[in-house]
């Protein structure tokens, strides 16, 4: 089906097919008869195309669309706008877009646009500094918009002064109240107040709390709803971690606060085991193996490019965490899940075993047969399980640890 790349989406809008905003291959604008006659239609049957009405047939439509694109052809949306009163777009005004979780702010905005026949017409305040309010609404008020949204993910200096733009409805995506516009926002205290609580309720009172950056209204918001609910339940807050909303900050946070839940159970005398696919910083898995008394390490394959192409990532990282922990000598047990057709091989259990013979550290291998878990859980969430092997074969099973005199459990 031909479809011309800025016929998408007009449907519903009625736009003038007088004047043109490209050039024509002589260097003229084409005109909506030169479309109408490189067609075979009338004028009036352009136009119907133009404003997506249904009295004309696929043949025809195809046709009249075909010849615009050949003769450089764009409706006359601003005519439009003047004659009908609406540009049909808002304006839209975002701060750092992929930084600081905008991205799905972003999507409901273009979702709910394009339900309501509306184009979104974007700028981005940048920097480290805070955007003025009035400044972003002086640039977006120059662009053909019909009202505009101001996401604040800071707090602007002149929020309380902002005055919004005569006759452009305007609203500000915040949690705090405006004296003029509307403000609307995802009630970040009330889901933290929620969140506690429900912590509190199952008998946890000891919560770490991530921040967001400092200048965040969002984070101060969450921050807040965290700490007053636990003041009125007399619970002492403990001490609060920051990050930056990045995916790197967030996995930080994560293994710091992991290294001392296990350094605090091995203090009380608990026994305390990590299973890891040792996909990690070298660092990273260093710190944590460090705080347990038991590494359960899977090894799924140990050649590179087969690696690479059943599960989509490099093991270079895996081997390297694994060489180590064979050498500092911490207790650990190493654990293949044996997939038919995939490392149910005899080379690979050999090129596995050559890895981890020497480890005086190794009380065991153990080879897991495959099963079937894995499709249930896709289809606990809607999802077809299709791994790309044959799931009914058996996998073959190569002891080759016993000639090493390594300690092998098949399951």
């Amino acid at each position: 089906m031909y479809d011309a790349p800025w016929a998408r989406g007009i449907v519903g809008k009625q736009v003038s097919v007088e004047g043109m905003d490209q050039q024509t291959r002589n260097g003229r604008s084409a005109s909506a008869a030169e479309v109408a006659a490189l067609a075979g239609v009338s004028r009036q049957t352009v136009s119907r195309v133009v404003n997506g009405m249904p009295n004309v047939t696929e043949k025809t439509r195809k046709r009249v669309l075909a010849a615009m694109e050949e003769l450089g052809f764009r409706p006359n949306f601003a005519g439009a706008a003047l004659r009908g009163g609406s540009y049909r777009s808002i304006g839209l005004c975002m701060y750092n877009i992929t930084r600081v979780g905008n991205l799905a702010t972003l999507e409901g905005i273009m979702q709910a646009a394009r339900e309501h026949d509306f184009a979104v017409t974007m700028i981005e305040m940048g920097g480290d500094k805070p955007y003025a309010l009035a400044d972003a609404s002086r640039r977006m008020v120059e662009r053909p918009v019909d009202g505009m949204i101001l996401n604040m993910n800071r707090m602007a200096p002149d929020f309380e002064e902002f005055v919004p733009q005569p006759g452009v409805r305007t609203v500000i995506l915040s949690m705090y109240a405006h004296p003029r516009c509307t403000t609307i926002d995802s009630d970040q205290y009330g889901s933290c107040e929620l969140l506690t609580n429900y912590l509190l309720e199952h008998g946890h009172s000891n919560m770490r709390f991530v921040a967001g950056p400092e200048n965040s209204i969002s984070s101060r918001f969450r921050e807040a709803g965290w700490r007053d609910t636990l003041g009125r339940a007399h619970v002492d807050a403990a001490p609060m971690l920051r990050g930056d909303w990045s995916a790197d900050s967030g996995y930080a946070m994560g293994e710091r606060i992991a290294a001392e839940v296990l350094a605090a159970l091995q203090a009380a005398g608990v026994h305390t085991a990590v299973e890891t696919s040792g996909y990690a910083a070298p660092e990273v898995f260093r710190r944590v193996a460090g705080h347990a008394d038991l590494v359960l390490f899977d090894v799924k394959h140990a050649d590179p490019v087969q690696h690479r192409r059943w599960t989509g990532v490099d093991n270079a990282p895996i081997l390297r965490n694994l060489a180590w922990l064979c050498t500092s000598g911490r207790p650990f047990v190493v654990r293949i899940p044996l997939i038919p057709g995939v490392n149910d091989t005899r080379e690979n259990m050999l090129q596995t075993c050559l890895l981890i013979k020497d480890a005086p550290g190794l009380e065991r291998v153990e080879i897991l047969r495959y099963h079937k878990t894995a499709g249930a859980k896709y289809a606990m969430i809607g999802r077809t399980y299709a791994p790309g092997f044959d799931t009914g074969a058996e996998p073959r099973v190569h002891d080759v640890f016993s000639d090493y005199n390594l300690k092998t459990l098949i399951q």
